[in-house]
């Protein structure tokens, strides 16, 4: 069984990604996929002023991801054997670096997240991050058109 960490974001390069994962594992048959979100503290404030983690925030995270994942494979229109949906609190690539690791993944799928001000060749902080540290391979999603 192949095991892939689809890293996503709510973005529409994140739906994108999301069909290129279905089709693989629609192509290989014998695909696990987990469909991976970070709850990033900086930008969320997910903790509370004593530090702890808002479990209720991520609860409703957790439901968003969930139902988001569930509909895009619902119009993808093919049957997927094994599809799973995790969000954890963290730094988004230490937190899908960890998660990798944790599941012993085969395969990273994570959108680019070029700025368009910056020239085309850029990757994405936390895409440039998670290649340059994975312990296997990774897949950079970069749509051809994309209507963000």
């Amino acid at each position: 069984m192949k095991r892939v960490v689809v890293a996503i974001d709510h973005s529409a390069v994140s739906r994108s990604l999301m069909d290129a994962a279905f089709d693989l594992a629609a192509r290989e048959k014998d695909v696990t996929l987990y469909f991976f979100h970070a709850v990033e503290p900086l930008r969320t404030g997910w903790r509370s002023r004593s530090m702890e983690i808002d479990e209720v925030l991520l609860a409703k995270v957790r439901k968003e991801v969930h139902d988001w994942v569930h509909a895009a494979a619902a119009e993808f229109g093919k049957p997927l054997q094994d599809l799973r949906v995790a969000v954890r609190p963290g730094f988004p690539a230490e937190a899908i670096l960890d998660f990798a690791d944790g599941v012993a993944a085969d395969l990273i799928m994570i959108g680019h997240r070029g700025n368009p001000e910056r020239k085309r060749f850029v990757l994405g902080s936390v895409a440039a991050e998670v290649v340059a540290h994975a312990t296997c391979s990774v897949y950079v999603h970069r749509p051809r058109v994309l209507g963000e």
